[in-house]
């Protein structure tokens, strides 16, 4: 490369500069992350964590169905929750979750008139797809699972499974076919499918295969139907066609949906009759009072709306069960790339083969081949949606692994050079970004892009449910990796900036000839594989609050040439940012709200790489001119204009090379600084009379920044840089920190003495004694583990410690199933993510929190992480682990049943 060497190995030399390009100047190389993850989640054909495989499901979740065949034929499976014998994120490492049983099916029995041959547009059984739709189309389908007219103690799936065709060239059909499923021992760790039943003669009339309407599309991939029956999202293969909203020709389309009319039968496909892409749904009176996904208009990651029919760019869609969230695969970066001035094949980091294993090496442009890398959006999970208020939202955990598109296979992966230790690079494995067949562990699935959840749909398990100490979590499942997903910050109508370490998305799209996105690491494509190096790059910002409620930055702009981390490390979690301290910061516009908020919260972890040396190193620089200084590890000095108070963290100094976590929440309009260590309050600062510090959103609007001011700054690793527009709650706050709030009982009683010593490094717990009404001497800490960020759970608190969350966070609790509903509507914590913007549906407004009317157990209203209201079909001895039901409880069948309720057995 003639004008820039690879990024951010070397400077740009000044001499060599093309005239067609304005260079940047790299920054040095980071030190290596204080934590580090594998990332390359595979070894020798098998998963290096505990993964569960990504299918489509019953609405009970429980009936798999492979979206590829098996073996040539339909695939079906069970997940088994009641398989787990730990917590999932602790089972050992491989697949987890699934029931030893499989059924296969002849793939021609699921197309109408069993018409499954190649028709001259390529070998079909390499392109069709299919997924479960729960109900057969008639009116007044049974509820899934009800107890089998040929034996009772089986649950029986009466559902339709619909499939793609390719049927002409630029042409697909859906093609329903009910079938049913039989269960032995269902809901056990030892479930088996004894039968899928295709027969119609056997099933009755109305059960034969039938094919919808033909539709334009390359493919139709990925398909999901919601549990209604009504709604199908699915990708069309990157589809050139006339766009169906605004006409003219030549658009390209991957992302759609097919909607039917709520009064159809369910699971119609003659229903499904033209397809829409997903950016209409917000404009479509057929689908955006009905689905959550369709509340508000759908927006790139800067927040800026696509247009009615503009295609949203992603790839590989999912859409949960209710309608309310889309997943889908944003990101097409690649390690090699064409030099858009010469030509030549470049590499943007140097790269090795994994120790012994062989492997290639491309020399040229012609050399590079999807074997080597994938250069398409396959990566990069994200979701937009009712709890993104349409934004879209890339996630930061060990899903979204790398950026690039390295393969599976160990040949596939490499050695990258991305960190120093100041004298030698250290190079990390790198692979899994892509890859789509080929041999995988029995269970799993071949596909790394597949997406699944099994949502809240398991909770009554403890083993099933998410472990992460927030309230809104799923776990999700790729086909790369299980994570567990927090929507609380994106749901917090209050959030103002919200980065994580992700570069941000745009839909504005750098070339013409396909649909992909911009992915601003300041890499910028000017073609397919072809790059270069010349803008700085900009960090997301995942705060979703509507313009009308609060303006949110579109981004934070990285000054310097800061890196976004290729990996999903740097982080505590996932991607950090590394700030040199050598004139480098992030910087956010903050434009002028509707009203400034009088009270805010100001948080981020650091990972300092200094000593505790008296140096004075700027760290946040406020748009009303307050500054933000550490001073050493053990001091943090507050300015503004004439104003310095400097506040002493000797107690509790920052450790570096390991994570910390600092934050302020600001009260009285700044003239009260609570400043919090590890997220638990530690110092409070009242300034004198009429004096104010740390407005984020003045009036005036302005520019916050994180790192270097006057070209020195903080040296280390930031990371999960966060602001709210009011005061955060306590057990929030600690949230912040990664940790959950607890109380302590005295060493006498058997405490533990190192949550002992911590909790004596702070004297402010007068505050949550006097919330809880505790008595003098309560001992409280945020328990954490900054070594290891899937440790400090609920289940393991330290011995002698109890947990107050729910006291903080529901102090009108708990719930009781033959007990109204409490009222939540002056509950501070609910009010974050509750709240009226004008556009909010009913389930997100400040109204859905009022009291209840009659048992919580009828209460159509479910807080997130609470089970289904009822549950269908068998329920086992001791199901709910509490003794609960003490027999085996096997409803008689109505049509259609009631099913049990659940509440009784997990809030009596």
């Amino acid at each position: 490369m003639r004008w820039l060497l690879p990024l951010p190995l070397f400077a740009a030399c000044a001499a060599d500069v093309d005239s067609s390009a304005q260079a940047i100047v790299a920054n040095p190389i980071p030190d290596p992350p204080a934590l580090a993850p594998p990332v390359h989640l595979m070894e020798a054909n098998a998963f290096v964590r505990p993964t569960i495989p990504p299918y489509r499901t019953s609405s009970d979740g429980r009936l798999t169905l492979s979206l590829k065949k098996v073996n040539g034929k339909v695939g079906f499976g069970l997940y088994a929750p009641e398989t787990l014998a730990t917590p999932w994120i602790e089972a050992p490492a491989g697949v987890v979750g699934l029931a030893a049983t499989t059924k296969l099916v002849t793939n021609t029995e699921f197309y109408a008139g069993g018409v499954y041959a190649p028709n001259g547009v390529g070998p079909l059984d390499t392109t069709d797809h299919r997924t479960i739709c729960d109900a057969w189309p008639v009116a007044n389908p049974l509820k899934n699972p009800y107890p089998c007219a040929t034996d009772a103690t089986h649950d029986c799936y009466d559902v339709t499974v619909v499939s793609t065709y390719r049927s002409a060239p630029n042409q697909i059909q859906l093609h329903g076919k009910p079938v049913r499923v039989e269960v032995a021992n269902p809901k056990t760790a030892t479930p088996t499918i004894v039968s899928v039943e295709t027969n119609p003669a056997v099933l009755g009339p109305g059960t034969a295969a039938v094919a919808g309407p033909p539709l334009v599309g390359d493919f139709g991939l990925e398909p999901m139907i919601t549990t209604d029956g009504h709604l199908l999202v699915m990708r069309l293969g990157d589809v050139v066609t006339p766009n169906p909203v605004a006409g003219g020709p030549g658009n390209r389309f991957d992302i759609v949906y097919l909607a039917a009319d709520a009064t159809d039968a369910p699971c119609d496909v003659s229903q499904w009759t033209a397809w829409w892409p997903v950016s209409h749904a917000n404009h479509d009176p057929v689908v955006n009072t009905r689905y959550g996904f369709a509340t508000y208009p759908l927006r790139d990651a800067m927040g800026v709306e696509f247009a009615d029919g503009e295609d949203l760019g992603g790839s590989y869609p999912w859409i949960d069960r209710a309608g309310s969230n889309l997943f889908f695969t944003l990101i097409s970066s690649t390690l090699w790339y064409e030099d858009a001035f010469t030509g030549a094949l470049e590499k943007r980091y140097e790269e090795h083969c994994v120790g012994a294993n062989p492997c290639v090496h491309p020399a040229t442009v012609a050399d590079l081949t999807d074997d080597i890398e994938d250069d398409e959006q396959f990566r990069g999970f994200a979701f937009a949606g009712l709890w993104s208020r349409g934004k879209t939202i890339v996630l930061d955990n060990i899903a979204n692994n790398t950026d690039y598109g390295l393969g599976r296979d160990d040949v596939t992966h490499r050695m990258l050079d991305l960190y120093t230790d100041g004298v030698n690079p250290v190079a990390v494995r790198v692979g899994m970004g892509r890859a789509n067949g080929g041999t995988v562990p029995l269970g799993a699935v071949d596909n790394t892009g597949f997406i699944d959840s099994w949502e809240n749909l398991f909770n009554h398990d403890v083993d099933a449910r998410p472990s992460l100490v927030r309230d809104v979590v799923w776990v999700m499942n790729t086909g790369k990796a299980s994570v567990e997903l927090a929507f609380d910050d994106y749901l917090d109508g209050d959030a103002i900036i919200i980065s994580d370490g992700n570069a941000a998305t745009s839909k504005t799209q750098p070339w013409a000839t396909t649909n992909q996105p911009t992915y601003l690491d300041g890499f910028e494509q000017s073609g397919d594989r072809v790059a270069t190096y010349t803008v700085e790059a900009e960090l997301a910002n995942a705060a979703t609050p509507i313009a009308a409620r609060w303006p949110v930055p579109a981004s934070g702009r990285l000054l310097g040439n800061l890196r976004v981390e290729p990996i999903a490390r740097g982080g505590f979690v996932g991607k950090g940012l590394w700030l040199p301290g050598t004139g480098q910061s992030v910087a956010y516009t903050m434009t002028a709200p509707v009203a400034v908020p009088t009270t805010r919260t100001i948080s981020l972890m650091v990972d300092p790489r200094f000593d505790d040396d008296a140096v004075a190193r700027p760290l946040l620089t406020f748009p009303d001119g307050t500054e933000v200084d550490l001073i050493g590890l053990s001091q943090v000095r507050y300015k503004k204009n004439a104003l310095s108070v400097t506040v002493s963290m000797a107690a509790l100094p920052l450790v570096r090379g390991q994570w910390n976590h600092l934050a302020w929440v600001v009260s009285a309009d700044g003239n009260a600084i609570d400043l919090y260590r590890d997220g638990y309050r530690f110092k409070s600062t009242v300034l004198a009379a009429g004096k104010k510090m740390m407005n984020i959103l003045p009036a005036s609007g302005g520019t916050f920044s994180v790192g270097s001011r006057n070209g020195t700054g903080f040296r280390g690793w930031i990371d999960d840089v966060k602001v709210f527009a009011r005061a955060l709650p306590p057990e929030s706050t600690c949230n912040l920190g990664h940790g959950t709030l607890v109380q302590l009982t005295a060493l006498a009683a058997g405490g533990d003495p190192t949550w002992d010593a911590i909790a004596n490094k702070y004297n402010t717990h007068g505050t949550l004694r006097t919330l809880l009404g505790a008595p003098a001497g309560t001992k409280f800490a945020c328990f954490r583990d900054y070594g290891n960020p899937e440790a400090a759970l609920l289940a393991h608190l330290p011995a002698g410690a109890s947990s107050v969350r729910a006291e903080l966070q529901f102090p009108e609790g708990p719930l009781h199933a033959a007990v109204a509903r409490p009222d939540s509507t002056a509950n501070p914590f609910c009010l974050g993510c509750h709240v009226t913007d004008g556009v909010a549906p009913p389930s997100l407004d400040v109204a859905a929190l009022s009291l209840g009317v009659g048992p919580a157990q009828d209460d159509a209203r479910r807080q997130p992480m609470q089970t289904p209201a009822r549950i269908w079909g068998n329920v086992p001895l001791d199901f709910f682990r509490n003794g609960d039901p003490a027999s085996l409880t096997n409803p008689e069948f109505d049509a259609p049943s009631v099913g049990t309720p659940i509440d009784p057995y997990v809030i009596p």
